[in-house]
């Protein structure tokens, strides 16, 4: 598979996970503190870590016409996560630990545990790319830059598939 049929086979699982997750937080007030444009610091992993996270998430949507994971500062997010809730921050720790012990070539790595089932590393790869996907597509790179989504559509009626075999 090449870069550009992952990344559509990627757009298309943003569309069904990350859509109906921003419809329900436009309802939801925020009491956020306007954004600090510095560049983002660690908060549970070391900036060791998060930079190695970075490569990571690279891997799982790389740079092409658009900006990858790394550029959108996924590793960041993860980190975000980890410092905010201590499952997440016990299972990436995890998963971390073990691509760092079984990393010596990182694409022959995830090629191999992205076909397994049921393994360690299909648990970790899992978590990689689900978190990945769902972090990138919430972010403007992901949004507006990949998916060219604006929320400034309305959409009278929505007909669903129009493929005559899935009526």
């Amino acid at each position: 598979m090449d870069m550009s049929d992952r990344r559509d086979a990627l757009k298309g699982l943003a569309s069904l996970t990350v859509l109906p997750v921003l419809a329900q937080q436009a309802h939801q007030h925020s009491d956020a503190t306007p954004q600090d444009n510095s560049a983002p610091k660690a908060k549970f992993f070391s900036e060791a870590e998060v930079k190695e996270l970075g490569e990571w998430v690279d891997l799982i949507i790389p740079r092409t016409t658009t900006p990858g994971a790394r550029d959108a500062n996924v590793h960041y997010l993860i980190d975000g996560l980890c410092h905010r809730t201590p499952a997440a921050a016990k299972a990436w720790r995890e998963t971390l630990g073990w691509l760092r012990k079984h990393s010596t070539n990182r694409d022959a790595l995830l090629a191999r545990i992205s076909t397994e089932q049921k393994t360690a590393g299909a648990k970790h790869f899992k978590r990689l790319k689900d978190t990945t996907i769902e972090q990138y597509y919430t972010t403007r790179e992901g949004l507006q830059t990949e998916l060219g989504w604006n929320a400034n559509t309305y959409v009278a009626v929505f007909q669903g598939c129009t493929h005559p075999e899935h009526s």
